[in-house]
């Protein structure tokens, strides 16, 4: 298990992230579309498939919806923000017609989830966005190596957002 570490040469892949916000605050996507919080996360990453599981668990007023990046859906909402602020190693979560990526979409869970988890992802927002998103980053680029990857994403049904949002109007995302 190797660390990657950051290169000088890569900065610019690692902290791009003041420009983040006045990029996502020009992006909006109809509520009609998805009505409830959807987390879109990596489906072949155990990290990523372990923290959705994680989310399910502590989910007791099933708030949220999954989707894989690399379902359709996945790929229409990746086609819609900015290619310089989205990286591949990002979740999504839409919100509110809000999109947030990478530590904020972390800390938006956390805070929708309530109780304990909502004061954690409040504090969480206390640290600066570059740090928070640098830190978020760093174990995003080693997940594969630390914690390996799966063949297929394997979420419960009822959980995936795939009958709602694979068949809208793509014109209205």
């Amino acid at each position: 298990m190797a660390l990657k570490f950051i290169h000088l040469a890569d900065w610019k892949n690692y902290i791009p992230f003041f420009l983040l916000n006045d990029a996502m605050k020009k992006i909006e996507i109809s509520p009609d579309i998805f009505p409830t919080p959807t987390l879109f996360y990596d489906g072949v990453c155990n990290l990523c498939h372990s923290s959705v599981q994680w989310i399910i668990k502590r989910d007791k007023h099933d708030l949220f919806h999954f989707e894989s990046l690399q379902s359709e859906a996945g790929q229409q909402i990746i086609n819609k923000i900015p290619p310089d602020v989205l990286t591949s190693d990002s979740v999504i979560l839409v919100l509110n017609g809000r999109i947030y990526l990478y530590a904020d979409a972390s800390l938006m869970v956390m805070k929708q989830l309530g109780g304990v988890y909502n004061i954690l992802g409040k504090t969480g927002f206390l640290i600066p966005e570059s740090i928070r998103n640098l830190i978020y980053r760093f174990i995003a680029s080693n997940r594969y190596q630390w914690f390996g990857r799966r063949e297929v994403c394997d979420l419960p049904e009822k959980r995936m957002n795939s009958g709602t949002i694979t068949l809208f109007d793509k014109e209205r995302i």
